[in-house]
Formats: C-alpha cells, sequence, structure tokens
C-alpha cells in the first residue's frame, strides 16, 4: 500500500502494448486455425484441445495451477484503492 501522497508506480506502456499484441496475436492466430480446420471438416481445435486434456489430465490440472496463480497475482498484487 502507498501512504498518502505517494504516487503509485508507472506502468512501463510499450510492455503492456506488446503483451496485449501478443495475447491478440494468439488469440486471433487460434480462431483463424479453430476457422481453418472447419472448412477441411477436420477435427476442430476445441475437440483436439479437449482429447488431449483428457489424455494428460495431470499436465492440464498443472497448466490450470499455474495459469490461476498468475491471473491471482495480476489481480491481488495492486494494491487496494
Amino acid at each position: 500500500m502507498t501512504a498518502v501522497g505517494e504516487s503509485l508506480p508507472v506502468v512501463p506502456t510499450v510492455g503492456v502494448r506488446v503483451l496485449c499484441a501478443v495475447v491478440l496475436g494468439i488469440l486471433a492466430a487460434a480462431a483463424s486455425l479453430d476457422f481453418y480446420l472447419e472448412l477441411k471438416n477436420w477435427t476442430p481445435l476445441g475437440a483436439r484441445i479437449k482429447a488431449w486434456a483428457e489424455r494428460y489430465p495431470g499436465f492440464m490440472a498443472a497448466l490450470a495451477l499455474i495459469f490461476g496463480a498468475m491471473v491471482g497475482h495480476f489481480f491481488f498484487s495492486t494494491g487496494l484503492p
């Protein structure tokens, strides 16, 4: 927490913009791949991920734990207003 009169740390705008671009690029690539797979009448991406997750449940649980810890860190590491 910051004391009265102290300023919060400055968010590096270049880093945030790069991160946003990377995340949006990954989502756009996944959507494009899923669209391509649907056009070819092949197994869609969601079904492939589901089959992989059922085949390796321990690894999927570890990924979910890491992702949850990252999201929790992002939300709870900032100071309260």
